[in-house]
């Protein structure tokens, strides 16, 4: 059963104002002047300043002018062993230097990120993008359909592009599910599989590795266990489930199937998820693919972390393995197109849950989006070539036709 049109349209007109009410929400906590909190430390209160850092806030020695001060008074800022910032006023009799976090506005945050860091992880992003390439690939030639590396790449970067550009009208899914299904006519339901399977067993590969990761991390990550248990268990457990032919027999599954509306074209899809059952360790290097994939990008997302001063003493290679997979399971959801605002705020809450800059959380997450959006655009170097423009106008007729309510 299709949804209503007045839903869909109502839906699409509400997705931009949960997105604008995401961000706002994030945005009311950022820093825009820069800022400084000192820690309570035995007769001292805690204390927060407002004013203008002065030197490398990147380094390990800074220091921070306070704003509407007399005397010009400044603290002298230098980082401890575990990356804590230590602040110490100058000239004010303090003899021990107290913790303090250092909130770099966001104007400074991305005035002074790093062009090499920023190369970095466009490198790493472009390497993910290809492992998921092949993975379709394999996934394709697993079904039945001849295709070469090339066009799941073309077909790839056509998907990403549309879904960039124009949100919310067909989604880069299911651009690239129609134009596979258009060029191998004789296995349509296969080539639609495929995108599927790909899509589910890269959702089921980043909840295994954010799992692993944070059950041996454990720390400020406890709190997820439970969200992150449940999110793998139900979709492992519906998958294994699903594939049962014990299960599949006694709830009748094929008759179920019969009787519902478009019963054949269900079955046939049934048929091409159940073929690749018969081939486990082409869906085991699938996983791995996955996993590699999923490895490539954390890498990116951690030279975008480096590049906008993230410290490496508070946030290293592990916790970035355990928040990147979770931020992205939670902007998946469809909630906003793109999973902005979403994503901001999950950066901004995990970044924070180990200590490190909310702000500095929301930076990474939007220069991601970004780059992601910069490789995307990509895909419309296609639409240079002859005839593909006309080709694309007559998928979007097909899906919006499919989507179309029947009498």
């Amino acid at each position: 059963m299709s949804v209503a049109p007045g839903r869909r349209r109502w839906w699409r007109l509400l997705q931009p104002v949960v997105v604008v009410a995401i961000l706002v929400a994030v945005g009311s906590t950022l820093p825009f002047e820069d800022e400084l909190s000192l820690a309570a430390d035995g007769a001292l209160a805690h204390e927060s300043h407002t004013g203008e850092i002065v030197g490398d806030w990147k380094g390990d020695r800074a220091e921070f002018a306070v704003a509407g001060a007399a005397n010009d008074a400044r603290y002298l800022l230098a980082r401890d062993d575990a990356g804590v910032w230590r602040a110490s006023a100058t000239g004010a009799g303090e003899v021990s230097a107290r913790a303090a976090e250092l909130r770099p506005s966001m104007q400074r945050v991305f005035g002074s990120v790093d062009p090499s860091g920023l190369a970095l992880a466009f490198l790493a992003f472009f390497t993910a993008l290809s492992f998921g390439i092949t993975r379709w690939w394999r996934l394709l030639r697993l079904s039945g359909c001849n295709v070469r590396w090339w066009d799941a790449f073309r077909l790839t970067y056509l998907g990403m592009f549309f879904n960039l550009v124009v949100p919310g009208l067909t989604g880069g899914d299911v651009i690239k599910a129609v134009l596979a299904v258009r060029e191998n006519p004789g296995r349509r339901a296969d080539a639609l599989v495929s995108v599927v399977m790909d899509r589910v067993l890269g959702l089921v590969a980043l909840a295994a590795l954010a799992m692993v990761v944070i059950l041996v991390l454990g720390g400020p990550f406890a709190e997820l266990r439970v969200p992150m248990a449940i999110a793998l268990v139900a979709m492992v457990a519906g998958g294994l489930v699903y594939v049962n032919r014990a299960v599949r027999q006694l709830v009748r599954f094929e008759a179920l199937l019969a009787r519902m509306p478009l019963g054949a074209r269900l079955a046939e899809l049934d048929r091409a998820v159940m073929a690749y059952t018969r081939h486990p360790w082409e869906l085991a290097l699938a996983f791995a693919l996955s996993l590699c994939n999923h490895l490539a990008a954390i890498a990116g997302v951690m030279a975008l972390g480096v590049a906008f001063g993230v410290s490496r003493a508070v946030l290293g290679w592990w916790q970035y393995v355990a928040i990147v997979p979770v931020a992205n399971i939670v902007s998946a959801l469809p909630i906003a197109p793109g999973g902005w605002g979403v994503g901001e705020a999950a950066f901004h809450y995990l970044f924070e849950l180990v200590g490190a800059s909310g702000a500095l959380g929301v930076a990474v997450s939007i220069a991601y989006r970004l780059c992601q959006l910069a490789v995307g655009l990509l895909g419309g170097l296609y639409l240079l070539r002859p005839g593909q423009r006309a080709e694309l106008r007559s998928v979007d007729v097909e899906t919006a036709a499919a989507a179309a309510p029947s009498a």
